[in-house]
């Protein structure tokens, strides 16, 4: 549910930069998962709302890429629930990055 918002707001809103991105990464004891787009982003007075209940930016609310302003709020809860955390950033037309930080498993075992 989480990836799977964050995919569709990246193509949704990110679109007109015509490119989204993937990373999984493992740092020391903790796995990262980003994804990104290089479309008109976030800006600055918006910043501090992005996972606030029901806010959804005020460009599109007027376009037809509305949103119901839930899709944030509820990945942030679920990441909470497994112990990780959700953070983002944006600069428009740059990079739009919105991260997951999970600690890593460790001594899995193969079955």
């Amino acid at each position: 549910m989480v990836l799977e918002n964050l995919i569709s707001n990246a193509i949704r809103y990110g679109k007109d930069g015509q490119v989204l991105g993937l990373k999984l990464e493992r740092k020391k004891d903790e796995v990262q998962i980003e994804v990104w787009d290089r479309g008109k982003g976030i800006n600055a007075k918006d910043l501090h709302h992005v996972f606030e209940r029901l806010y959804t930016l005020e460009d599109a609310r007027s376009s037809s890429a509305e949103g119901s302003g839930l899709g944030l709020t509820i990945a942030k809860r679920l990441t909470e629930r497994m112990k990780g955390s959700i953070d983002f950033s944006s600069v428009p037309f740059n990079k739009t990055v919105f991260i997951l930080k999970f600690n890593a498993i460790t001594n899995v075992r193969n079955s």
